[in-house]
């Protein structure tokens, strides 16, 4: 609202009014599309979207703080920052949340909520008190502010990343699936005889700060035919008939397996694919014939169907108080597999 005398100074108010409604506007859209956009995916991977979070409202400040430097485009760059900060904020929350579900026994989510809401508002008032001397310090001088700002991302950004490396999750996604099984596979093809890796050193090894790559265990997951060339296609044409009473088709093509769902697969016919298909990688040779391949997906369905003989799967799922569907997030697109 503006106080002043004269038309020149109410318009100049009317302005500042526009710009200021102009840039929050922004960011509520922001955070709505950011919700309809990530919302449905964030239990998947909560970790990495707390990452994401840290690192948008990083680049948000930063804008917001550079703006005077651009007082041509201050709206604009002021625009974007409160947008990414928005984004973050919805992203940070909902993470937040799956996160904390992690900690909760016995229904006391409540408490959990009000602790981590007193260390956020002890954190908080530290940072006042750290923030107005350095505040001080800096004055109107952005080279200073920008190197502090530097530090002090970087400082929070490392922090983020160590906090979150130490946090488990007692259920599958799409990359503790793979993570899991390959690692269970490998000590069974070293001799060491099936280790099984507990949440806490799966958690360690997760990857959040990147993409997970699948491409990297030779595993095509979710795949379809429209993907294979002439050798998948012949490797496919002979093999059909060994898939007619699954819910999935391994195909053997160059560079790795592909796998391929049916409508109606079921999440433990996805985990059995996977498991399938990595130790078909990790035993059969990939210049062998047919028959050996044959050979190597019984064995894999064999020593799958044995496996909670061995505590595999009580280990892979373990219960939580709230119910996170097992390998929930184990998908892809579903193929047009013949039934003969």
């Amino acid at each position: 609202v503006a106080v002043g005398v004269g038309s020149q100074s109410q318009a100049i108010g009317v302005a500042a009014g526009i710009n200021w409604v102009v840039k929050d506007g922004l960011g509520c859209v922001g955070s709505v599309l950011a919700a309809g956009r990530f919302g449905k995916h964030v239990d998947e991977d909560p970790k990495r979207y707390k990452w994401m979070a840290d690192v948008t409202n990083s680049l948000g400040v930063a804008l917001e703080l550079s703006s005077p430097m651009f007082p041509g485009m201050f709206l604009l760059v002021g625009s974007v920052g409160n947008s990414l900060k928005s984004v973050a904020a919805v992203l940070g929350g909902s993470a937040r949340v799956s996160i904390t579900r992690k900690f909760v026994r016995s229904g006391n989510l409540g408490d959990i909520q009000a602790k981590l809401h007193s260390q956020s508002i002890t954190a908080y008032l530290l940072g006042m008190s750290i923030g107005v001397p350095l505040t001080i310090f800096c004055g109107d001088n952005m080279m200073r502010a920008a190197a502090v700002y530097a530090v002090l991302t970087g400082i929070q950004l490392f922090s983020s990343k160590r906090a979150l490396t130490s946090v488990s999750f007692h259920y599958l996604n799409q990359q503790r699936s793979f993570l899991l099984i390959d690692s269970y596979l490998k000590s069974l093809r070293d001799g060491v005889g099936g280790v099984v890796q507990n949440p806490d050193q799966i958690g360690r090894v997760e990857q959040f700060i990147t993409r997970f790559r699948r491409s990297r265990y030779g595993v095509v997951f979710g795949s379809s035919f429209s993907q294979l060339g002439a050798d998948g296609l012949r490797f496919a044409k002979g093999i059909r008939g060994y898939f007619v009473q699954k819910q999935y088709f391994i195909v053997k093509e160059t560079g790795g397996l592909h796998v391929m769902l049916r409508k109606d697969a079921r999440e433990a016919d996805k985990l059995e694919a996977l498991f399938v298909a990595l130790h078909a990688k990790h035993f059969v040779p990939s210049r062998s014939p047919l028959e050996s391949w044959t050979s190597g997906f019984d064995q894999a369905t064999h020593e799958y169907v044995l496996a909670p003989s061995i505590p595999f799967l009580a280990t892979l799922v373990l219960p939580l108080p709230f119910a996170v569907p097992a390998v929930h997030t184990l998908t892809g697109a579903v193929a047009d597999i013949p039934s003969s």
